[in-house]
């Protein structure tokens, strides 16, 4: 068996396990296209890709793999590859610098790293442009020391040794790319971040819901990492309704899926006819000016979703008002209430009222508790529903009942 046909066996177990024990990284990881080439000597991704060499991998375990395709997969979450380009970085440097702020999650997640992997305790919690500029000190102190830029690295950069994409250190971090392949300009970095920052809490919701991965405390710091930037939570949102606001069906838009079954199914049209419930904490968890801004935000929402009927549902500890709004009318938000908090409240109305929505947005600051053993709790029922927590602080509490919807930071 050749090299590639034995390395391809041990992707595909490593991928296996991944999915088995760590989901918040396999989330990561299918979200890019594995490659196998000769181009690189260990591993590397420019955040579209993983690239593999074969004979590299051979020498690996499948719990080292699982390790190092981790390595990748954080790597992009952290952003690496975009703020490489931000800061013009010196290649190596970079990248000892980003495998020292990651490395010590990983293992303390469980994953088994390579005997010549970069680990130091003293940068644990550390930023990766922090440690970056400490290793920039200390060669500057001792050229001699084994850190910086090498003539082989130099040598492989350029296009002029044995590897053309990467002659690097394994688990390498390369500059970030577009689909065509061209290196990312300001304004694809900021777009590259912003879908990477939804596909990171959309995998930190898929291990939560699993309940597997043992990775939460690299989860809050990767997810802690993307709050110094301003995301457009609105449009998180958006790509969130797009997939969960019913619409109607017809035949004379045929589902595609299932006709070379024999199976003519309707389609999808694209106007929705579901109902959106929203959700507006006032125990004084929203400012005025947060709240000016989600009305400016959810009417953009409304216009583009188009429901047939959207309620809004102002709480605090209690219901304190509801305000319906038919297809077309403008949305208008104001503050009632100001006191406590309770989440179980704005459930109990949607139940109450026998509405079935196809969406409830809750915007909160996350501070209180939902659920059958929830504080102010009435009868509660797990709603069937699709729930965006859209948060400016952090997810909320949940008493006696598993962790549902989706949570948004914004």
């Amino acid at each position: 068996m050749t090299n590639a046909f034995i390395a391809e066996r041990v992707i595909a177990k490593s991928k296996k396990r991944m999915v088995r024990d760590h989901p918040f990284y396999t989330a990561l990881l299918y979200r890019m296209e594995i490659v196998s080439t000769n181009q690189v000597r260990t591993m590397a991704t420019d955040g579209k890709h993983v690239f593999y060499n074969p004979d590299w991998v051979v020498e690996k375990t499948v719990p080292e793999t699982v390790f190092v395709l981790a390595h990748e997969c954080a790597h992009v979450a952290y952003c690496h590859h975009t703020r490489k380009l931000i800061g013009n970085y010196d290649h190596k440097l970079w990248n000892q610098a980003c495998d020292l702020a990651i490395n010590g999650g990983l293992v303390a997640a469980g994953f088994t790293m390579p005997d010549d992997g970069l680990l130091d305790s003293q940068y644990t919690g550390w930023a990766a442009e922090r440690i970056y500029a400490d290793l920039k000190r200390k060669l500057a102190e001792d050229p001699d020391d084994g850190t910086g830029e090498s003539e082989e690295s130099q040598e492989g950069e350029s296009g002029e040794g044995e590897y053309s994409i990467s002659d690097g250190e394994w688990g390498e971090v390369l500059d970030a790319v577009d689909d065509q392949g061209k290196v990312l300009d300001a304004a694809g970095i900021s777009e590259e971040e912003v879908k990477i920052a939804e596909e990171v809490h959309q995998a930190a919701q898929v291990e939560k819901k699993i309940g597997k991965g043992g990775s939460n405390g690299q989860i809050r710091d990767v997810i802690d990492s993307h709050r110094g930037s301003i995301q457009p939570w609105y449009q998180i949102i958006k790509d969130h309704l797009h997939d969960q606001v019913i619409t109607d069906q017809s035949f004379a838009s045929v589902n595609r899926r299932f006709v070379h079954q024999g199976l003519i199914l309707p389609g999808n049209l694209t106007t929705p006819n579901g109902e959106l419930v929203i959700g507006i904490d006032t125990s004084c968890s929203l400012t005025l000016v947060e709240l000016a801004e989600i009305g400016t935000h959810t009417q953009d929402i409304v216009d583009e979703i188009d429901p047939t009927r959207i309620h809004i549902v102002y709480c605090d500890s209690t219901v304190r008002k509801s305000v319906s709004f038919d297809r077309g009318e403008d949305i208008e938000l104001k503050f009632y209430g100001g006191g406590g908090t309770a989440f179980n409240p704005v459930f109990n109305w949607v139940e109450h009222e026998q509405i079935y929505p196809s969406a409830l947005i809750y915007f909160t600051d996350g501070y209180g508790e939902v659920g059958p053993e929830a504080v102010f709790g009435e009868a509660f029922e797990t709603p069937s529903y699709p729930v965006i927590w859209a948060s400016n602080g952090r997810e909320p509490y949940f008493e006696g009942c598993e962790s549902f919807g989706e949570v948004v930071l914004i």
